[in-house]
Formats: C-alpha cells, structure tokens, sequence
C-alpha cells in the first residue's frame, strides 16, 4: 500500500500543560491543583517530579468546549 492511498487524519496531538499553568488557568494555587489530583479530582500523568495535564481535560473540567 503506497502513502498516498492511506486516508487523511487531523492531527490530534495536544501539549501537555504543567501544574502551574493549571492552576492559573483554574484560579487555583499549585497546592490546591496537586490535592485535587491525589484526590482523583484531576486527571495528571506524573513524569519523574513534575505532573502534566491534557488541555481538553482541563478545559472540560471547567465546562469548556475544547474543539
């Protein structure tokens, strides 16, 4: 099969985003962002000492459409 007879797909790939820029973006302070996500309240992927956030997530969490 050659390339060009694959079908197209957007690419879906989005930054992660870090603590603080969560709790910006929430209003919260990092102590609240990193209790809530021992809590099970937010969902975060840790990689070595620092959590990381998927933006759609967030965004939903805060009753944001992400599109």
């Amino acid at each position: 099969m050659r390339s060009s007879e694959f079908p197209r797909r957007e690419a879906t790939f989005v930054r992660p985003i870090k603590t603080k820029d969560v709790a910006e973006y929430m209003g919260l302070s990092v102590q609240g962002v990193l209790r809530m996500v021992h809590l099970g309240q937010i969902p975060a992927k840790k990689v070595g000492n620092e959590y990381y956030y998927d933006p759609r997530k967030i965004a939903e969490l805060c009753g944001i459409d992400w599109r």
